[in-house]
Order: structure tokens, then C-alpha cells, then sequence
């Protein structure tokens, strides 16, 4: 087990735990006089590293952020990111359907 610990550029501070399923725990907290007044518990995401290519991660980013439901953390290189493990179903059928959609546009246009 490891521990990686990670700082985005808006503050927050993301601590993940590394299992050897590769199951991360993410606690993320946003360090602010605000939270630090009202004594808020941190919240805990259960979160998944994925890894794919770089066509596929932009889609994934795309998705995220019209409503923030997918990302836990994109680890700023070409091909991995952290996802919401409650949202892998999700994530999985919305690729496949674009993914569908793009590949019989593709086959219409070659027929034509």
C-alpha cells in the first residue's frame, strides 16, 4: 500500500490510499478560512484509476465537465485519470454509445 498525495491548482488537497487492486481512496479537502471556521468533515470519494488513450480521456473530460459526475482527479499526463467507482457503469455505456455512434458515422460516410 502506498500513499500519493496530489495538489490541484484550486486549493484542494487530495490524499489517495493505493490498494493493490488498484481501489483509491480519495479524501479530498478544500483549505479555506471558510471550512476551517465551520469544522466540516472532509468527504471521502471512492474513487477508480483508470487508464486509457488520450482520445478516450479527452471524451471522459468532456463528459465531466458539464455536471462534475465522473472525475475525481485527472493526473495530468496523457492517459490516466481517477474516476467516481460509483460511476464506471455509467462512464462505460455513454463511451460505448458515442463510440457507436462515431463508428456508423464513420461507416456511412466510406459508403457513400
Amino acid at each position: 500500500m502506498g500513499i500519493i498525495i496530489l495538489d490541484n491548482s484550486q486549493g484542494s488537497n487530495v490524499l489517495a490510499f493505493l490498494h493493490s487492486t488498484h481501489l483509491l481512496f480519495f479524501l479530498s479537502t478544500l483549505i479555506s478560512p471558510k471550512h476551517i471556521l465551520s469544522s466540516k468533515m472532509p468527504r471521502a470519494v471512492r474513487g477508480l484509476l483508470i487508464e486509457c488513450d488520450p482520445s478516450i480521456k479527452s471524451m471522459i473530460l468532456k463528459y465531466d465537465e458539464e455536471r462534475h459526475d465522473y472525475i475525481v482527479e485527472d493526473l495530468d499526463d496523457e492517459n490516466h485519470l481517477v474516476i467516481k467507482e460509483s460511476q464506471l457503469q455509467n462512464l462505460k455505456v455513454r463511451l460505448d454509445q458515442d463510440l457507436d455512434e462515431k463508428i456508423m458515422q464513420l461507416d456511412e460516410s466510406e459508403s457513400e
